[in-house]
C-alpha cells in the first residue's frame, strides 16, 4: 500500500539540550509580554523581546525591593512567587490581574498562566503570558471620578433647591390666608393659587425622589427599624389617597388580613405605599384600586393593583430601573424614579418586589417582606444598578 497518506512529521524533534532554544523561540512568537518561569524556584528562565522592554525580568546583578515588585488584591509580593500563586488548577481560566513595578513605571496586567509538562525529577515550568491592561485601568479611574464628581454636584445640588421650594411654597400659603382676612377670594386667584401650590408640591416631590436617588447611589440609606403593624400602615397610606381618589372618582379598596406585626422602617413602608399608590392612580385611567395585606409567619405580603392600560412584557423586566417610564405611550411628567426608589427601599429591608401585568389588564406590584429583624449586615445593598427604564 503507498503511504501517500500517511503522515511524515515535518518539524524535527528538538534535541535534549536545545528545549532552551526551542522555548525561546515560542515564546518570541507571542505578541505579548511572555516569560517561561521555574516553578519551584520561580526564577524566569526565558523572556522575549516585549518583556524584556519592560523588564519582567530582575537584573542579574540583583534589585531593590521597592524597585521591582507586583501587587496583587493590593498585596505586594515579590514577582518570583507570582508564577506560583496562579499555576493552581483553581485560578480563574481569565487570568489574573496585577500591578507590576519595574524601575520607576508601573502597568497593569491580566496575567495568563499554563504548566508544561514536566519531565521525570525535574522541577515544571509555567508559560506565562501578560496582556497589557494599563490604559484600560486609567479610564475605568477617570470614569469612577467622573461619576463621583456628577453624584457630589447631584447631591448638593438637590439640597440647595430644598430651601426656595419651601420658601415658595410658605409664601402661596401666607398669600391665600391674607387674602382669606380680606373677604371672599376671586375664582380666578384661587384657580392660580391651586395651580402654584400643585407645581410646587410637584417640584418638591421630585426634589425629594433626587435627594433619595443620591442617597441610593453613595449607599447611604439608613433604617430606623421598629415593631409595626404593617395593616394599620396600609390604612393610614389608604386614608391619605382618599381626597385624591374621590376628586379622581378612583376608589381605592383595601383587603387587609390584620394585624401583621414586622420590623419595618415606618418612613421608609409610607414611602413605598406613596409611591405605589400614586402610580396606581397615575396609570389606572380612572378605575378602582385595590390594596391588599396578608401574611405568614415568616413574611409579609403587599399588593398594590390596578385596572390601567397595563405593562408590556418586554417592559416588566426593566421597569425598575432608573430615570426611564416603562412605555412610549405614557406622556405623564415624571423623571421615571419611583419604583427604582421603591424597589432600592424594599430591598434595604431585605425585600423584593415584582409585577403582574398584561396590556390592556392592569398592573399588580407585589412587595414581599420579611417580619422578623434583620441583622445589621445581612440587608441587601439598596444601591441597584440603575440601568433600565420606570414606570413611575
Amino acid at each position: 500500500m503507498s503511504d501517500h497518506h500517511s503522515v511524515r512529521p515535518r518539524v524535527a524533534k528538538p534535541v535534549p539540550d536545545d528545549e532552551r532554544g526551542w522555548l525561546g523561540m515560542m515564546v518570541d512568537l507571542c505578541p505579548f509580554p511572555a516569560l517561561v518561569v521555574d516553578l519551584e524556584s520561580g526564577e524566569a528562565l526565558i523572556d522575549n523581546p516585549a518583556a524584556r522592554d519592560i523588564p519582567l525580568r530582575p537584573p542579574a546583578e540583583g534589585h531593590d525591593g521597592d524597585d521591582y515588585f507586583v501587587e496583587r488584591d493590593g498585596a505586594r509580593i515579590d514577582p518570583r512567587d507570582l508564577a506560583r500563586a496562579i499555576a493552581s488548577p483553581a485560578t480563574a481560566p481569565g487570568g489574573v490581574e496585577v500591578s507590576w513595578h519595574a524601575r520607576g513605571r508601573e502597568f497593569d496586567f491580566r496575567v495568563f498562566c499554563r504548566r508544561l509538562p514536566a519531565a521525570d525529577g525535574l522541577a515544571p515550568l509555567a508559560f506565562l503570558t501578560f496582556l497589557d491592561i494599563t490604559d484600560r485601568r486609567a479610564t475605568e479611574w477617570e470614569l469612577r471620578r467622573a461619576l463621583e464628581v456628577r453624584d457630589e454636584f447631584f447631591s448638593i445640588a438637590t439640597h440647595e433647591l430644598k430651601d426656595p421650594l419651601f420658601s415658595l411654597q410658605l409664601a402661596n400659603q401666607l398669600l391665600r390666608r391674607a387674602l382669606v382676612r380680606h373677604g371672599e377670594i376671586p375664582a380666578q386667584v384661587v384657580h392660580h393659587l391651586d395651580v402654584s401650590r400643585r407645581q410646587t408640591e410637584r417640584l418638591s416631590g421630585l426634589v425629594d425622589n433626587l435627594l433619595d436617588v443620591s442617597r441610593i447611589m453613595n449607599r447611604r440609606i439608613q433604617l430606623d427599624i421598629e415593631a409595626l403593624d404593617l395593616a394599620d400602615l396600609v390604612q393610614e397610606a389608604a386614608g391619605r389617597f382618599r381626597e385624591r381618589a374621590e376628586s379622581s372618582s378612583t376608589p381605592v379598596v383595601t383587603e387587609i388580613a390584620g394585624p401583621i406585626i414586622g420590623y419595618f422602617d415606618r418612613q421608609k413602608i409610607e414611602q413605598v405605599l406613596g409611591n405605589l399608590l400614586s402610580n396606581a392612580f397615575k396609570y389606572g385611567g380612572g378605575r378602582p384600586v385595590t390594596v391588599r395585606v396578608h401574611a405568614d409567619e415568616e413574611t409579609a405580603v403587599l399588593e398594590v393593583e390596578d385596572q390601567g392600560a397595563g405593562i408590556a412584557p418586554e417592559d416588566q423586566a426593566r421597569i425598575f430601573g432608573r430615570f426611564e417610564r416603562a412605555s412610549k405611550g405614557y406622556r405623564k411628567e415624571s423623571l421615571g424614579l419611583g419604583l427604582y426608589i421603591v424597589r432600592s427601599l424594599v430591598e434595604a429591608h431585605g425585600g423584593s418586589i415584582g409585577v403582574r401585568s398584561e396590556p390592556g389588564r392592569g398592573a399588580t406590584f407585589t412587595v414581599t417582606l420579611p417580619r422578623k429583624r434583620l441583622p445589621v449586615d445581612e440587608g441587601p445593598s439598596a444601591a441597584g444598578s440603575g440601568h433600565g427604564p420606570n414606570r413611575g
